[in-house]
């Protein structure tokens, strides 16, 4: 799975509330499995691509300062609507998935997008699918 290497030292700025961070990456130039952040239908890969994103998430999380389990809680959380990608998902990364970290980083993934519907239009209809999820969520926690 070919991941982007860091070139440089990142640049992070505070523009409150927000902590900005700006990285520049080498370039992939394999075809996104989207063409927006969130899937609207399932992805066709081999298992294979399973096992080395996996092996990626692994390697560590260099996107930013974020918690435990960010980066899988948003692949997850923006794969709702391709059921079959997001069992995938699900299935490769259960063990942060399922993990309280793991929930409380989907919940906070879910907490961010619908803000950036209202504002922008994205998301929108996404919306309601989020706050299913939302719920399920803290209907498990108990």
């Amino acid at each position: 799975m070919p991941k982007p290497a860091l070139v440089g030292e990142p640049y992070d700025w505070d523009e409150p509330p927000h902590l900005n961070r700006a990285e520049l990456m080498t370039l992939v130039t394999d075809q996104a499995c989207s063409a927006t952040e969130a899937l609207t239908s399932d992805v066709d890969v081999p298992d294979q691509w399973w096992t080395d994103l996996r092996a990626a998430q692994d390697t560590g999380e260099s996107w930013g300062v974020t918690m435990a389990g960010y980066d899988v809680a948003t692949l997850y959380v923006l794969a709702l609507r391709a059921p079959d990608t997001a069992t995938k998902l699900h299935d490769t990364f259960a063990d942060i998935v399922d993990s309280p970290d793991g929930r409380r980083a989907q919940l906070l993934v879910i907490s961010r997008y619908p803000r950036r519907g209202d504002n922008a239009g994205e998301f929108m209809d996404y919306a309601d699918d989020l706050h299913r999820h939302a719920r399920t969520l803290l209907d498990s926690a108990g």
